[in-house]
């Protein structure tokens, strides 16, 4: 996992100073590396025998002030301008005021709300507010298996807007703070993975970009929902595409960047069939008994690869 921010020396002529990448992987801290290479420091969470843990999830704040972690239960802040955490919150559920179970699996901010959202893989989605960290509302009927992905709208007018997502879950939805009761609107997508495949909005909330674990990226136009395209990062393969596990759009260049890829394992000990082995091979499934060294081949490309939108169906390697 990782996340970044960004420093200035004159933020109004947009003069970049310096860029922080907070990276983070198994059994380790999270680690400051600038944008010259330089490692900078370490933000350390511990168990309660005091062992090195690592996050679930991590997101820098909409101020870059601050590093949150996700955990199993809570999540905690750390100060990046004095190095230290100030905070471990464990969000409660609304409807009987019980402390969430599950792990916190992701957040979003913007800058235009004093509240952001956490989500869980409880399916609950927490609106907290900012200052306090206390919960001011919980949203927790439509995924069922766990949320994975978060994202507010950018621009000012529907800055009170979001997007969210869940594991094994065909739907995204998008929701006005306003009115939690219902979604505003559910949109299509091909989700038959725990796995976190990600959306990402473009600056001027124009359009979409929804990864599929099918191998195709579908674009809906956010100013007339019922208009969609799609297409696919591996034409060349009929039986088996890979997931497309994270996309993200850069909308001053017009380029479109994907990546490809899923966590697959066997499972010697489950009467499942190779299909669902590969559906259901994921986080919080133990009963699977899952073993990583048996991992089998799909002959399937994992890649990196990165879209010129003018000629959209011949990407770039670069």
């Amino acid at each position: 996992m990782w996340d970044s921010n960004d420093y200035y020396k004159d933020k109004g002529k947009n003069e970049l100073y310096l860029k922080y990448f907070y990276i983070c992987s198994k059994d380790n801290p999270v680690h400051t590396i600038d944008s010259e290479g330089k490692f900078c420091y370490s933000y350390i969470s511990r168990n309660h025998v005091d062992e090195i843990i690592n996050p679930i999830s991590i997101k820098i704040d909409q101020y870059g002030l601050k590093l949150f972690c996700g955990f199993s239960k809570y999540f905690t802040i750390f100060d990046l301008v004095n190095d230290k955490q100030i905070a471990k919150i464990e969000p409660i559920q609304e409807e009987n005021y019980t402390k969430d179970p599950s792990k916190i699996s992701c957040f979003d901010f913007n800058h235009r709300n004093n509240f952001y959202l956490v989500g869980s893989y409880s399916g609950k989605i927490y609106l907290i507010d900012y200052l306090t960290n206390r919960t001011i509302f919980t949203i927790s009927e439509k995924h069922k298996k766990g949320v994975n992905n978060l994202k507010f709208f950018n621009k000012s007018e529907n800055s009170l807007n979001f997007i969210s997502g869940g594991r094994f879950d065909n739907e995204i939805f998008i929701w006005d703070s306003r009115n939690l009761s219902s979604p505003v609107y559910s949109l299509f997508r091909e989700n038959q993975t725990h796995q976190k495949l990600n959306f990402v909005i473009d600056e001027g909330d124009n359009y979409i970009y929804v990864a599929n674990n099918d191998g195709s990226i579908l674009v809906y136009d956010l100013k007339n929902l019922s208009s969609v395209s799609y297409f696919y990062t591996n034409e060349n393969m009929t039986n088996m595409r890979e997931a497309v596990s994270c996309v993200d759009f850069d909308s001053n260049k017009n380029l479109l960047v994907t990546a490809s890829g899923a966590r697959q394992f066997e499972n010697k000990n489950s009467s499942l069939n190779k299909k669902d082995e590969k559906n259901f091979a994921c986080d919080d499934f133990p009963y699977l008994e899952l073993e990583e060294e048996n991992s089998f081949d799909y002959n399937s490309e994992r890649e990196f690869k990165i879209w010129d939108f003018s000629k959209l169906y011949r990407p770039e390697y670069l």
